[in-house]
């Protein structure tokens, strides 16, 4: 016997009806759902804040962007020193002091000699032993360039003498 097809019996019984604890704003998730795009907005409008700051101050961009490079270099240095790596070891060192003179003396970096660092650097205010061991630097630098020869005590030792002369660079006044 085959059922007949056709409207079926009413319910009388709903089933379990799941009770309400509340308005929505109640819970917790709620609140944490609706704070995500608060949160978002605030951190991509700080982005742009940033992004606009260092668009209208170049000199603080240039700063940072010194401050970065300058640590990375250094921090090659010792590798490099210990690798007797002498063709890296002095492209870095005058890459990092370029930079560092450039940009406390408002130059470009291409436009740093052995000259600058007399005529500009002692009336900025860079002790006199900061100034010779900037130029033994330059000068070990150019011995190497043209002979190919590292210096009699090795590399390692000039990496202290870098670190001391770039802090005192960074203690000169910036450009105003």
């Amino acid at each position: 016997a085959a059922t007949p097809v056709g409207l079926l019996e009413i319910r009388h019984s709903l089933g379990v009806i799941p009770t309400s604890t509340g308005p929505a704003w109640h819970q917790p998730n709620v609140w944490l759902l609706q704070g995500i795009p608060f949160l978002l907005w605030a951190w991509l409008r700080w982005i742009r804040l940033r992004a606009e700051f260092f668009e209208k101050n170049p000199r603080v961009r240039r700063q940072k962007e010194t401050a970065t490079l300058v640590a990375q270099c250094m921090s090659r240095l010792p590798e490099l020193a210990k690798s007797n790596n002498g063709a890296e070891f002095f492209q870095t060192l005058t890459k990092a002091l370029r930079a560092q003179i450039g940009e406390r003396l408002d130059m470009p970096d291409s436009g740093i000699t052995e000259d600058i660092i007399h005529t500009k650097l002692r009336p900025a205010g860079l002790p006199q032993a900061d100034i010779t061991t900037l130029g033994e630097l330059f000068d070990q630098a150019n011995q190497f360039s043209f002979a190919s020869q590292l210096p009699s005590g090795g590399l390692t030792p000039l990496v202290s003498k870098v670190q001391s002369v770039i802090e005192a660079l960074q203690k000169l006044p910036p450009p105003k």
